[in-house]
C-alpha cells in the first residue's frame, strides 16, 4: 500500500474547459468508490487549458514513494501554446470494457498509462495507446483501472477549484493523489435592445462567481461584471458614440489568472451623415430640407443655436436614410448640429453651416408710450402747484394730457432718446386726466392712457394714517414678512415699535406716502406707530396698531421647468408652490404622467419619464381641496431633446 502524496501530474495550472464528466464526480462532495459506474460517452473530447506560457509537455522526475509496491510517479506538466490550449484528453473507447484517456497535441498521440519501464517500478506517464498500461476501464464512479490492475481515481472535484486523482496497485482506496484545477470555459454573445434608449449588453457564461472584463481594441476596460452562481453573467455597454463594429474582447479572471479573451463585435450601424443641403450652401429664408443617411430606426434630431434650440425630427428609414424640413430660418448664419439616436444608445452628430458670415439687422423695436411720472392713482404734494410729467415715446411723436377738453400740456415731438417731460402748473385738486399720444404728430391718436391724480399744498397738514395692516386684524403670511404702509406730511417720520422694540422706521416721501416690511414671528402684537411731523422733533401722534400674524398659503405656482423652455430627455421634474394638502396631477394628452400633494411647506414635486425627445403640450391639473369635485388645469408646453 502506498502513502498519498499530492502530485501535478495533470497540473493545478491546467483549466478544464468542460466538466471532466466521464473521469470526475460533478458535485462538490464525490460519491465514494463504490457507488454505481457512469458512463462514458464515445469520443468524448475534455479539452484542458493552461493558464501561462507556451505549449510544454514535460515529464518530471520520478519519485520513490515506498510501500508494498514500492510506487514511484512521474510528474506531467501540460501548459498552453498561443491559443491557450494545452491538449485534448480524449476518452477513446476500446474493444470490451476498455478505452484510452489519449492526450492529443499536433501529430504527437500519447495516453496516459500505468507503466513499468525496465528498473521494473510503476509510472503514471504516457505511453503508446495500444499498450496494455494505457488500457483503462471504469468499474465505479470516479475511478480508473488500468488492464494490469492499477487504479486512478479522484477524490472529488468542486467547479473552480482542485480535483485530486490518485493512483495504487492495492486498491481503489489507497492511492496517490494528482490535482487538477476544474473549471468552466467562456462564452459570450453581444445584443441590442429595441429601444434605442437601451445600451447594448454582452451575456455569456463562465466560472461562478468569476470577475469579467471587456477591453476595446486598445485593452481599455469599457465595462465589467461578475458571473452569478450558475456562471452566467449580462453586462451592459457603454456606447462608443462612432458608427461601424464596435470590437471587444471578453475574459474571465479564475484564480487570479485571467483567460483568454472571447471575441464580440457590436455593430452600432451607420452614423448620421447629411447628404443635403451641402455645408457652407447658401439659403435665403425659410424652411431647410435636409436628406442624410444613418441607422434604420435611429431618431434624427435637428439643433440650431450651438444645440440649444431644436428645430427638426425624422427617423431613419429601412434603407438607412431620413429626409425633414426644418422650421423656417432667417437668412443669417446658422450652424446646424443633426443628432442621431440609435440602437444601444448610440449617440452621432454631424454639423453643416448655412451662409456662412451672413448677419441680418433686426429691425429697432418701438419703444412704446409710457407715462412713468406721475404714478396713476398717486398723490403729488407741492407748495407751488408745479407738476412735472414724464414719459416715454418713440422719437417724433406727439404727447398730449387733457383734463376733460382742456389741455394741460403737451410735447410736440419726442426727441431720439425716447424719453419726454413738461411741467404745468395745477390747482388742489383729484385730477381724471388722459394721456394722448400721437406715432405721427399731425395724424390720428395711436394711444391713450387715463390717469388719475390728487394735487395737494405741502404746507398744509395732513393726518399721519396708518392704512395696511388695519387695526385688530389679521395678517397671514408664509415667510414672516409684513409690510406697513400709510400717510402723513411730507418729510415726516414713522416709527412703529413693540413694547421697547422698533418693529421698524420709515420716512413720508413727497407724495405724502410711507411703508416698511418687516420680519416677525407667528404671534399676535400689540404695537405703537409714533409720528414726528419733523423727524428731529417731537412726537405729534402715536396710535395703537394691533396685529395677529399667522402662516399663509402659498398660491399654486409652476416654478421649473419654465414653459417654453428645452430640457433633457429622461426624469423630468416639475417642481412649485400651492396650499398645503392640495393635489398636483400632470396628464400628457390622456395619459396620466404622474402626482404628487403638496407638502406642508407648501411645495410639490411631481417627476415625470420622457425617453423620446420632441414637443410635449403637458397639462397640470391643481385641487386646492383633494375632495373638489373638479380642479383648475394649466397648459405647460416643453422640448425635450
Amino acid at each position: 500500500m502506498s502513502k498519498k502524496r499530492s502530485l501535478s501530474a495533470l497540473g493545478a495550472t491546467l483549466l478544464a474547459g468542460v466538466t471532466l464528466a466521464t473521469m470526475v464526480a460533478p458535485a462538490a462532495n464525490a460519491a465514494p468508490a463504490s457507488t454505481p459506474a457512469a458512463s462514458t460517452s464515445a469520443a468524448q473530447l475534455i479539452k484542458l487549458y493552461s493558464k501561462v506560457g507556451d505549449f510544454q509537455w514535460a515529464t518530471g522526475t520520478q519519485q520513490p514513494i515506498g510501500g508494498a509496491n514500492n510506487l514511484e510517479l512521474t510528474t506531467v506538466t501540460l501548459q498552453a501554446d498561443a491559443e491557450k490550449r494545452a491538449a485534448l484528453l480524449e476518452v477513446v473507447p476500446r474493444e470490451g470494457n476498455f478505452f484510452n484517456l489519449k492526450v492529443v497535441k499536433g501529430s504527437q498521440e500519447e495516453c496516459l498509462a500505468a507503466y513499468s519501464p525496465p528498473a521494473a517500478v510503476t509510472y503514471l506517464g504516457q505511453d503508446k495507446c495500444d499498450k496494455t498500461s494505457a488500457l483503462w476501464s471504469q468499474p465505479s464512479s470516479g475511478v480508473f483501472r488500468s488492464a494490469d490492475g492499477w487504479y486512478l481515481t479522484n477524490q472529488s472535484v468542486v467547479y473552480g477549484s482542485s480535483t485530486r486523482f490518485n493512483m495504487s496497485k492495492d486498491s481503489a482506496d489507497a492511492a496517490e493523489f494528482i490535482d487538477a484545477n476544474v473549471g468552466e470555459s467562456l462564452s459570450a454573445t453581444g445584443s441590442f435592445d429595441g429601444d434605442n434608449a437601451q445600451r447594448a449588453t454582452i451575456k455569456g457564461t463562465g466560472a461562478a462567481n468569476a470577475p469579467i472584463t471587456i477591453k476595446n481594441t486598445a485593452g481599455e476596460v469599457v465595462a465589467s461584471g461578475t458571473a452569478d452562481d450558475n456562471g452566467a453573467f449580462s453586462i451592459p455597454i457603454t456606447a462608443p458614440n462612432k458608427g461601424g463594429v464596435y470590437a471587444l474582447n471578453v475574459t474571465q479572471t479564475v484564480d487570479g489568472t485571467e483567460s483568454a479573451a472571447v471575441k464580440v463585435d457590436l455593430d452600432y450601424g451607420k452614423a448620421v451623415a447629411i447628404s443635403t443641403p451641402a455645408n457652407n450652401a447658401d439659403h435665403t429664408a425659410g424652411e431647410v430640407a435636409m436628406t442624410g443617411t444613418g441607422t434604420p430606426g435611429g431618431t434624427i434630431t435637428v439643433f440650431d443655436n450651438a444645440g440649444s434650440t431644436p428645430i427638426g425630427n425624422a427617423t431613419v428609414n429601412a434603407s438607412g436614410a431620413w429626409a425633414l424640413n426644418t422650421s423656417a430660418l432667417n437668412a443669417a448664419e446658422h450652424k446646424l448640429e443633426v443628432k442621431q439616436l440609435s440602437k444601444g444608445n448610440n449617440t452621432t452628430t454631424s454639423t453643416i453651416t448655412l451662409n456662412p458670415g451672413g448677419t441680418v439687422t433686426p429691425p429697432a423695436p418701438g419703444i412704446g408710450f409710457e407715462v412713468t411720472t406721475p404714478k396713476n392713482d398717486s398723490t403729488i404734494e407741492t407748495s407751488d402747484k408745479q407738476v412735472t410729467f414724464t414719459g416715454r415715446g418713440n422719437p417724433g411723436s406727439k404727447v398730449t394730457i387733457m383734463n376733460g377738453a382742456r389741455t394741460i400740456g403737451s410735447v410736440a415731438s419726442v426727441p431720439a432718446s425716447g424719453n419726454w417731460s413738461f411741467t404745468a402748473t395745477m390747482n388742489y385738486a383729484d385730477y381724471n386726466l388722459t394721456a394722448y399720444n400721437k406715432k405721427v404728430p399731425t395724424g390720428a391718436v395711436t394711444s391713450q392712457q387715463p390717469l388719475h391724480i390728487t394735487v395737494i399744498d405741502a404746507t398744509a397738514a395732513r393726518p399721519f394714517v396708518i392704512s395696511t395692516p388695519a387695526n385688530n386684524s389679521t395678517v397671514e403670511t408664509t415667510d414672516k414678512s409684513v409690510r406697513f404702509s400709510g400717510t402723513g406730511n411730507a418729510g415726516g417720520k414713522v416709527t412703529i415699535m413693540n413694547s421697547s422694540r422698533n418693529i421698524g422706521t420709515a420716512d413720508v416721501d413727497q407724495n405724502g406716502q410711507w411703508s416698511f416690511t418687516a420680519t416677525m414671528n407667528y404671534a399676535d402684537y400689540d404695537l405703537t406707530a409714533y409720528y414726528k411731523k419733523v423727524p428731529a422733533g417731537a412726537v405729534t401722534s402715536q396710535q395703537a396698531l394691533k396685529i395677529t400674524v399667522t402662516p399663509g398659503q402659498l398660491g399654486f405656482a409652476i416654478g421649473s421647468p419654465a414653459t417654453g423652455t428645452t430640457v433633457d430627455k429622461g426624469n423630468i421634474s416639475f417642481t412649485g408652490t400651492g396650499k398645503a394638502g392640495s393635489t398636483v396631477t400632470i396628464f400628457l394628452n390622456s395619459s396620466k404622467r404622474g402626482s404628487a400633494i403638496t407638502a406642508a411647506d407648501g411645495t410639490w414635486t411631481v417627476p415625470v419619464t420622457v425617453n423620446t425627445p420632441g414637443q410635449y403640450d403637458f397639462t397640470v391639473y391643481y385641487k386646492a381641496n383633494p375632495t373638489d369635485a373638479s380642479a383648475p388645469s394649466v397648459e405647460h408646453s416643453l422640448t425635450v431633446r
